[in-house]
C-alpha cells in the first residue's frame, strides 16, 4: 500500500527499511515492531523516549488515533458537544472487514463533519535521512480524489536522536505532478540523525465553520481535575473560589496559555508556599474579555497583598491588561510572564495548523487529552478550508496584529518580569523529552532564537527582562530547577 523513500544528508536518494501493522491493536505492537525493524536495519534506535510514552496515560498522537480517544473525548465534552450533535460511533469497514469508528458533528444546518483515522500504521527505521516521503502505491480512481473541504494526511510521530528529540506533526498527502495513478505523497522533514517514524492516516470529511469560542475547554479541565485531584483542590479555580478559606495576604493567580489548562504547570510546580489560586478560561475570547473576567474574580478575594499574576505564553498578554486595571485601582500587583509573545510569534502568522494545544511536559512526556485532541482537529481542519483565519483571542499573537501594538502602547506602572528561553536539542540530556513540530518551527522562526513556540526577543520584550539560562522550550518553563524554587520562595 505504501512506498517510502528517503534523502540522506549527503543528498542520496534511498528507499527506506518499513513495515506496515495492519492493524493497529496496542501501542506495544508499535514498540516490538520498532525493535525488530531496526534490528533488521542493523541501527541502533532511539528507542528510550518511545518506551517511556507507551506506558503514558494520555493520547500519543501518531500512534494512538480517534478510534482509542474518540469516546472518551464525546464523554468529557458531554453537553457541550449537543449544539453541533458530536458523536463517536461505527462509519464503516476496512477492505479486510475491520470495523473503522470516528468523530461526527454537525453545524447546525444539516452539514455534517467527519474524522477518523485509518486502523493500520507505519513504521520505518529514517536513521540518516533530511527527509522522508510516504507514496500510495495504489492507484486511486477520480471517485478517490479529494474533493473541497475533504482532506487526507499523515499524523505522525518520530523519536531522534539517543533518545532525547519526540516531534510529531501532520502531513497533508498532495497528488502527485503528472502522475498517471493519481497517487498522492506526503512529505516529513528530519534531521539527519537515528531514528524512528510512526504514523496513521487521518481522513476529515466537511466544511467546518469558525468558532468564536472554545467549546472544548469545561472538559478539557474535568479531564485535568480528574487526573490530578489532589492539585486541583490544592489550588482552586478563581472562578469559583472558596472565599471561606482564603486569607489576607500574598496570593498568586496562575493564567494559562493558548488553549490550556493550568493544572498540569501547577502539578509541576506543587507545593507553593503562597496562596494561589489558577484562572481557567476560554482562550478563543479576546484577551480583554479574559482580562475583565479576571479583574472582576481578582476584586472578589480577601485583599491579596501582593498579588502575584505568574502566567504561561498567551496568558501573559491577559495578565498584563488586568494588571493595568487593577493597578488603578490600588491593588499590589506582581506580573510574571513565561514565554509570552509580547511582540507576537511567526507561528500565528501560520494559522490554526501550527497553534497547537497549550501542553506541558509532565513526568517526562507531554500531556495531551482527548477534548484538545478534538479541538486541535477543529483548528486544523479551519486552517485548511480557510487559511489564516484564527479566532480573536488567537489572532493577537500574530506579529502584525494591531490589537498587540495597541496593547504594547501603553506602558506598564507595575512589576513586571518577562522570562524567555531558548531551545537547544544539543544541550538536551540523554532520554528526556522535547517535544517539536518536526523541527518545523525553524522553518517559521528563520535563524531567530526562540523557545519552539515564542521568538526569544518576544518573550522578554516588556519590563524587567530576565533570560533563561541553557537550554529551555516554551513547554518546560516550570520544569526548569531555577525557575521553579523561584516561584516556590514566593513570600
Amino acid at each position: 500500500m505504501w512506498d517510502l523513500t528517503g534523502t540522506t544528508a549527503d543528498g542520496r536518494e534511498t528507499a527506506v527499511p518499513f513495515h506496515e501493522i495492519d492493524k493497529l491493536v496496542s501501542r506495544e505492537q508499535v514498540l516490538t515492531e520498532a525493535s525488530r525493524l531496526t534490528q533488521i536495519g542493523g541501527a541502533a534506535a532511539p528507542l528510550t523516549a518511545l518506551a517511556r510514552e507507551i506506558g503514558a496515560d494520555d493520547p500519543l498522537p501518531g500512534i494512538d488515533g480517534i478510534d482509542t480517544w474518540g469516546g472518551k473525548a464525546v464523554e468529557l465534552i458531554g453537553g457541550m458537544g449537543e449544539r453541533w450533535d458530536l458523536r463517536f460511533e461505527r462509519i464503516g469497514h476496512t477492505e479486510r472487514g475491520d470495523e473503522v469508528r470516528g468523530l461526527t458533528w454537525g453545524d447546525g444546518l444539516g452539514d455534517r463533519s467527519l474524522a477518523f483515522h485509518k486502523p493500520e500504521a507505519i513504521v520505518a527505521d529514517v536513521s540518516g535521512l533530511r527527509e522522508i516521503n510516504i507514496t500510495e502505491v495504489a492507484n486511486l480512481s477520480e471517485s478517490d480524489e479529494a474533493s473541497d473541504g475533504e482532506f487526507t494526511f499523515l499524523e505522525w510521530r518520530v523519536y531522534l536522536g539517543s533518545g532525547t528529540l519526540v516531534a510529531e506533526g501532520e502531513s497533508k498527502f498532495e497528488a502527485l505532478v503528472h502522475d498517471p495513478g493519481r497517487r498522492r505523497r506526503a512529505h516529513v522533514s528530519l534531521l539527519g540523525v537515528r531514528g524512528v517514524l510512526i504514523g496513521r492516516v487521518l481522513h476529515w470529511m466537511g466544511r467546518p465553520k469558525k468558532e468564536v469560542r472554545d467549546c472544548f475547554y469545561p472538559g478539557r479541565l474535568r479531564h485535568y481535575e480528574d487526573k490530578f485531584p489532589e492539585i486541583a483542590k490544592a489550588y482552586p479555580d478563581v472562578t469559583y473560589p472558596e472565599f471561606a478559606l482564603l486569607k489576607p495576604g500574598p496570593t498568586l493567580i496562575f493564567v494559562h496559555g493558548t488553549f490550556a489548562c493550568a493544572v498540569p504547570n501547577l502539578y509541576l510546580l506543587h507545593p507553593l508556599t503562597v496562596q494561589t489560586l489558577r484562572y481557567e478560561h476560554d482562550t478563543f475570547l479576546s484577551i480583554q474579555d479574559n482580562a475583565d473576567a479576571l479583574v472582576d474574580c481578582a476584586k472578589k478575594l480577601p485583599k491579596p497583598d501582593p498579588l502575584y499574576l505568574v502566567a504561561h505564553s498567551r496568558g501573559g498578554l491577559v495578565a498584563r491588561i488586568a494588571a493595568r486595571t487593577l493597578n488603578k485601582l490600588g491593588y499590589s500587583v506582581v506580573v510574571r510572564t513565561y514565554g509570552t509573545p509580547h511582540l507576537g510569534t511567526p507561528l500565528a502568522n501560520m494559522g490554526g495548523r501550527l497553534l497547537t494545544p497549550g501542553r506541558s511536559a509532565v513526568d517526562g512526556v507531554f500531556s495531551w487529552d482527548p477534548v484538545s485532541l478534538m479541538g486541535s482537529l477543529i483548528l486544523k481542519a479551519l486552517e485548511w478550508s480557510k487559511p489564516s483565519e484564527l479566532p480573536c483571542g488567537l489572532d493577537i499573537m500574530r506579529t502584525n496584529s494591531d490589537a498587540r501594538k495597541i496593547l504594547g502602547s501603553e506602558p506598564e506602572d507595575f512589576e513586571l518580569y518577562s522570562y524567555g528561553g531558548e531551545y537547544d536539542r544539543r544541550a538536551l540530556a540523554d532520554g528526556t523529552c522535547a517535544y517539536v513540530l518536526g523541527e518545523i518551527t525553524y522553518e517559521a522562526f528563520g535563524r531567530e532564537r526562540n523557545d519552539l513556540v515564542v521568538p526569544t526577543a518576544s518573550a522578554l520584550g516588556v519590563g524587567t527582562a530576565r533570560p533563561v539560562t541553557g537550554s529551555c522550550d516554551h513547554f518546560h518553563y516550570f520544569s526548569n530547577a531555577a525557575l521553579k524554587q523561584e516561584l516556590q520562595d514566593l513570600r
